[in-house]
């Protein structure tokens, strides 16, 4: 799990999502905006999984993909978003294919 903590417009966020989530926030993104610029994810790892230096570089890297979204208007103001950082419902990923 990684910790998600800041603010918007909407207020206070405090949440943790796994990277499989991240993964399927920015799918529902490409489909959405086509031909539009969608910030990278890190790659997936496969071995070192748990170690302590993999695992703060994912992070980071999670991080920097949040932040990244946020500077793109488009992206900043869409339901997509605010699903994945406040859903209504605990199945993140069942409400993300639905939009």
């Amino acid at each position: 799990m990684y910790p998600i903590v800041g603010k918007d417009s909407n207020g206070p966020i405090e949440c943790s999502r796994r990277f499989n989530l991240f993964y399927e926030f920015r799918l529902a993104l490409c489909w959405r905006f086509p031909g539009l610029y969608i910030p990278p994810l890190p790659p997936k790892q496969f071995t070192g999984k748990t170690e302590a230096f993999t695992l703060l570089e994912r992070q980071y890297f999670l991080n920097l993909f949040l932040k990244e979204c946020c500077e793109y208007r488009y992206l900043a103001v869409s339901i997509e978003l605010q699903t994945f950082l406040r859903p209504t419902k605990p199945d993140i990923g069942a409400l993300l294919s639905n939009l």
